[in-house]
């Protein structure tokens, strides 16, 4: 069990175009975190990461910031993608732990506690489960199909039904923060990382207003993101095919062959060969279009390129070093 000595707590949040809730948000969370502080944690900081916002949520952060110096914000030049907001958050967090949460409510403040009295009975790692879940029921039901595929696939066992909503301690803050990897699925490097982790049962809140900022394509891309960075399964499938396509094609032999010699005729038919044609077709574009993707990632990376710019930021100091 970890000493219950009142420590140091980063909470790390990403913002998009939350203009309507962000200031309701920091009132919850700065109000949980003050409780908090009567008996846990002696310090906190709020990293918001502002990912290129095109309404008016830096400057609402901007104004609250100036009454509250533990409220810190990070501006990026543009829209990096909500994993690499978290990163973004994550360089920059000091905290003896570290807390990963949305700014829409869907990870209520009020859940804070929970993680954190689990922590403190002595897990490097603790994240939350979903549970009942307030999506369109098509939605939960692809949420529920991809945990469980992904699992099934990858070489690191994957937490069922876990989302980024998270505590944990500095040194696994440290080591995916300073992964160098450009494509990061941060709740596959936090299984990744090891150590003793847990999970415990929360229930998924709506969003308190507007539309949630991933649409169908941002969350097929971190789905892909996910299955690209702890599988090679998906390249495996080139041979699978193969060996499949092999032994229709061996199965069809055969039955020429007998047909030829057994009954004295010739199998006739331009349907099956064309379909044959076509089958063999589609599965080397999609064998392609699977190695591309690879190919795609090993590209991006060897470039090099900084995973996030901040332009601007209040109440912390941006170290350009760290912008990597």
């Amino acid at each position: 069990m970890k000493e219950l000595c009142p420590f140091f707590l980063s909470v790390v949040c990403p913002v998009y175009n939350e203009e309507g809730l962000i200031s309701i948000f920091l009132r919850e969370l700065t109000d949980s975190l003050d409780i908090l502080s009567l008996s846990i944690i002696n310090k906190y900081e709020i990293i918001l990461i502002d990912d290129g916002s095109t309404d008016n949520s830096f400057q609402i952060i901007q104004d609250i910031a100036i009454l509250n110096p533990q409220i810190k914000c990070l501006s990026l030049s543009r829209n990096f993608g909500h994993q690499k907001a978290i990163n973004c958050g994550l360089v920059y967090a000091q905290g003896d732990a570290v807390v990963m949460m949305d700014s829409d409510f869907q990870d209520h403040p009020q859940d804070l506690k929970k993680l954190l009295d689990k922590y403190l009975e002595g897990y490097d790692v603790v994240y939350a489960i979903r549970t009942k879940r307030k999506e369109d029921l098509r939605l939960r039901f692809m949420y529920f199909l991809y945990y469980r595929f992904l699992n099934l696939i990858s070489y690191q066992e994957m937490p069922l039904d876990a989302g980024d909503f998270s505590i944990f301690s500095k040194k696994i803050c440290r080591f995916i923060a300073d992964s160098p990897e450009s494509y990061k699925y941060i709740r596959g490097l936090r299984a990744w990382v090891g150590f003793k982790q847990t999970g415990i049962l929360l229930e998924r809140h709506s969003r308190y207003s507007g539309k949630s900022k991933y649409s169908l394509l941002k969350l097929i891309l971190l789905a892909s993101s996910g299955l690209c960075s702890f599988s090679l399964l998906p390249l495996r499938l080139a041979s699978l095919l193969g060996l499949g396509l092999i032994a229709l094609s061996s199965c069809f032999l055969l039955y020429t062959i007998f047909i030829k010699f057994f009954l004295g005729s010739t199998p006739i038919g331009y349907t099956s060969l064309i379909f044959l044609i076509v089958t063999v077709f589609g599965v080397n574009l999609l064998i392609l279009g699977i190695i591309g993707e690879y190919i795609g990632r090993i590209y991006e990376e060897v470039k090099r390129r900084p995973q996030f710019i901040v332009s601007h930021s209040i109440n912390i100091k941006v170290d350009e070093e760290k912008l990597c």
